[in-house]
């Protein structure tokens, strides 16, 4: 008897008018999801991770967790953290909220 493999879910990355370009997915997780993008500036092109977090208003502790999160982002400056480069919303996807950071090693 051969089990099912587990179908991962295809998270949609929205950038319209936006100065990112779609590289590939890195992986998701209880708040949302990431993929590898290209942030595309006048001083050339830099790798970033951005994150996604679906439907951000469908709770109050949820949405309070995820503006922690960006706040918090904002905030900190130290090496060994990631840096973010943006908060934005994508006018299709109004529940939806993307965050651009430092694209960094994983093991």
């Amino acid at each position: 008897m051969q089990g099912k493999k587990k179908q991962k879910k295809c998270i949609e990355f929205d950038f319209r008018g936006k100065n990112l370009e779609f590289i590939q997915p890195i992986g998701a997780g209880a708040y949302g999801a990431v993929c590898e993008a290209k942030l595309l500036t006048g001083k050339g092109n830099r790798k970033v991770a951005v994150k996604k977090f679906s439907d951000v208003n469908r709770d109050p502790r949820f949405t309070q967790r995820v503006l922690r999160e960006v706040e918090i982002m904002g905030i900190l400056d130290f090496p060994q953290i990631v840096k973010s480069h943006g908060v934005f919303q994508n006018e299709q996807e109004k529940g939806d909220l993307y965050l651009a950071m430092d694209l960094s090693e994983i093991d």
